[in-house]
């Protein structure tokens, strides 16, 4: 790869696809879109990273000129971001400046979403995992877990259909994968149309923001009690565990470093989720779920 970084966009790296230059992080990203598409997501980033933070964030055009690249991928394109610390305030700035009055998410679209992920994973991916007899034990203690999990967050997001209805209201520019780091921040092919609780409910487990930060973020934001429905589904799903098999399916990574840390973490996730959800239930009157009690 960073031969096809250097012939395509003259940057020479050592390794990998992801480098630091002159107080820029820069990334390749998978671009799915067409190239009219991707002039305009330029366009709105380049604005918005200046507007709101007075920083650059940009798609790197090629040697030709080009916003898109054919690679051995598929169609990628190559992302600056400037680096600058990152805070809540941030996150909840970049809400505000993109909220949605006439876009429409549905949570029977993200159950959907979620059914297909974990049927991957449990009829494609964890069967095609190669790993050392030592981390079997290891590897299938997790993966029950985080399939238990997301079984669970599936069945949440369910009965908040039943409860509330499928449609989900105030809508804003989110991000698929929510990080206190620049690069997430402003990374054009992160973001995503979504509720704000997304991105709060990413932060929290990832142990970004801490509870009492996320219960002032609640008040803050005058969550309902459909929104804090969602948030604890998003919770309960194990985003990071399954981007970690994905990736491996994808890259055939060795694992087994990030197997060790999941497991070390189990018990202080479900102690996250145990007193966020005893938070929500006692103060928005939300379904109760038996097992976290």
């Amino acid at each position: 790869m960073k031969n096809f970084i250097f012939d395509r966009y003259g940057y020479y790296v050592e390794n990998g696809e992801v480098f630091d230059y002159q107080g820029f992080k820069f990334a390749l990203e998978i671009n799915n879109y067409s190239p009219i598409e991707s002039e305009d997501m330029n366009n709105y980033i380049i604005q918005l990273a200046n507007n709101l933070f007075n920083k650059k964030a940009y798609i790197v055009p090629s040697r030709e000129d080009k916003l898109l690249t054919l690679s051995e991928y598929g169609n990628v394109s190559l992302v600056a971001v400037e680096d600058f610390k990152v805070t809540i305030n941030d996150i909840i700035l970049f809400h505000q400046q993109n909220f949605s009055s006439n876009k429409k998410v549905k949570a029977s679209v993200i159950k959907e979403r979620w059914i297909s992920k974990l049927d991957l994973i449990e009829n494609k991916i964890v069967p095609s995992i190669k790993i050392e007899d030592h981390y079997y034990q290891l590897l299938v203690i997790c993966v029950t877990h985080s399939i238990g999990l997301a079984i669970n967050a599936i069945q949440y997001l369910q009965d908040a259909i039943i409860d509330f209805n499928d449609e989900i209201n105030g809508v804003t520019l989110v991000h698929k994968r929510a990080t206190l780091n620049s690069y997430d921040l402003l990374n054009p092919f992160n973001l995503i149309i979504d509720s704000p609780v997304r991105d709060f409910a990413e932060l929290y487990k990832n142990e970004e923001i801490s509870l009492e930060e996320l219960i002032s973020i609640l008040t803050r934001y005058q969550f309902n009690s459909k929104d804090v429905t969602l948030l604890l589904a998003r919770i309960l799903y194990p985003t990071k565990f399954f981007d970690l098999l994905e990736k491996h399916y994808q890259k055939r990574d060795d694992i087994t470093p990030d197997l060790n840390e999941y497991y070390e973490s189990i018990t202080s996730y479900i102690d996250k989720i145990k007193k966020i959800h005893s938070y929500l239930v006692n103060n928005y009157g939300i379904r109760k779920i038996n097992w976290l009690e």
